[in-house]
């Protein structure tokens, strides 16, 4: 089982222009960030995820509504502001679940896609 998961507060600007929150890769993101992919539109009852990675370390932030991430069977994370991030090491089993009508889920990986890569249940 994977160990490492945590939450990781990230540089958040605020002035009467609205909110920016900060990502760099390699900074507050523990890796270089090689693809990012965007998660929205799903049921509110609807689990995605339901896998792990044998090498990619991934770094998940609500950039809208919310989500609740469980890792490893054990721990859930609640998602729902930008500036609150969950990076989620290799080897970390993951399910997104409890999710809003509006929320975006932002994944930033330190791999491309790679279908082998993926460790499912029955595996």
């Amino acid at each position: 089982m994977a160990i490492g998961a945590k939450v990781i507060d990230l540089p958040l600007h605020v002035d009467a222009r609205g909110r920016l929150t900060v990502f760099e890769g390699g900074m507050e993101v523990p890796f270089q960030i090689k693809r990012v992919f965007v998660i929205s539109d799903v049921p509110r009852h609807s689990v995605r995820g339901q896998h792990a990675h044998r090498r990619c370390q991934q770094v998940l932030v609500a950039v809208a509504g919310g989500v609740t991430v469980r890792v490893n069977d054990a721990q859930d994370y609640r998602l729902s502001r930008s500036e609150n991030a969950l990076y989620l090491p290799a080897g970390a089993f993951v399910e997104m679940r409890d999710w809003t009508p509006d929320a975006v889920l932002m994944v930033l990986a330190s791999e491309r896609y790679d279908p082998e890569d993926y460790v499912r249940r029955d595996e």
